[in-house]
């Protein structure tokens, strides 16, 4: 494990949050069923706006849901690894800040009672050697 690989499950989860904005605004454009401009009320009618709509909303809604099953892959990952370090404080910071997306001063404040936002992120920084 890696903190590139640390940064990549937090990229996964933003581009599941952006995913989810995208289906919620593809629901939110649906028109009525009274709105349907040709009249007609096929859905496999290629003209029809609801039925184009419906297969974007399949096609992220499949997508979306790949992710997920990638995103809990990657936390399961994480998260047997935080259990195996050596050094429990290490251990404790990988699950609160990259897991349960704390920022730096949470789980600092968390941990040792005082907001700092850089104690964490050096330790981390240090465990993988970037510092």
């Amino acid at each position: 494990m890696t903190i590139d690989d640390l940064r990549t499950y937090q990229k996964t989860k933003q581009n599941i949050k952006a995913l989810e904005g995208e289906l919620r605004a593809v629901y939110a454009e649906s028109p009525k069923p009274n709105e349907n401009p040709g009249g007609k009320s096929s859905v496999r009618s290629a003209s029809n706006p609801t039925a184009a709509k419906a297969m974007k909303a399949l096609q992220i809604r499949e997508k979306l849901e790949a992710m997920l099953r990638d995103q809990q892959r990657l936390a399961d990952s994480i998260i047997e690894f935080s259990l195996q370090v050596e050094d429990p404080e290490i251990g404790s910071i990988i699950r609160m800040h990259y897991i349960n997306n704390f920022t730096w001063e949470q789980t600092c404040l968390t941990l040792y009672g005082y907001r700092d936002r850089w104690y964490c992120h050096r330790k981390i920084r240090r465990y993988f050697g970037v510092d």
